[in-house]
């Protein structure tokens, strides 16, 4: 038995003089600014503008209070493929877009890294503050741009592949 532990010590210590060897990992930072500034796709002038669009037309919903409608223009990605929100899920996401409804939208980033891991963030402004006033008035909020059979769909943050696996319903 302890021949057996100090053998696991002994592998564990190579392990660990071996990486104190090797070049200096990156920071946070600097990866995050390589998924944003080198994505694994190639994006087009027309890819770009069609989730732009898409992005704002989503936006401008909320900012209209047509909070049904942009519920509707959210997906999933299933078994069957791409498919709309289910209503359980749509019902969730316009309490919520009610809940947290603003006096202003403001699409932050879009950023792309693949088919399926992009990001658009955006600020809902819920209340505006005067100078000095402690209190927090913004919430952000990610929406996932998936491309899909050469077509680009909205999908939420947590409902879109990760590690090539879904999130049940």
């Amino acid at each position: 038995m302890r021949k057996s532990i100090s053998f696991i010590v002994a592998i564990a210590l190579l392990f660990i003089l071996g990486s104190c060897n090797q070049k200096k990992s990156q920071s946070l930072d600097e990866v995050a600014k390589d998924v944003i500034l080198k994505p694994r796709m190639e994006i087009s002038a027309e890819d770009s503008a069609e989730v732009f669009n898409l992005v704002n037309l989503y936006l401008d919903k909320l900012r209209g209070g047509k909070y049904d409608e942009a519920a509707g223009m959210l997906y999933e990605i299933g078994n069957e493929g791409m498919a709309p929100l289910p209503e359980r899920r749509q019902n969730a996401q316009r309490m919520l877009m009610e809940r947290f409804r603003g006096v202003r939208y403001d699409l932050e980033r879009i950023a792309y890294d693949s088919e399926t891991q992009n990001l658009a963030k955006y600020t809902v402004t819920l209340f505006e503050k005067e100078e000095g006033d402690p209190r927090a008035n913004t919430m952000s909020f990610v929406l996932t741009p998936v491309r899909w059979e050469g077509k680009w769909y909205l999908t939420l943050a947590n409902s879109s592949l990760v590690g090539n696996k879904h999130l049940p319903n």
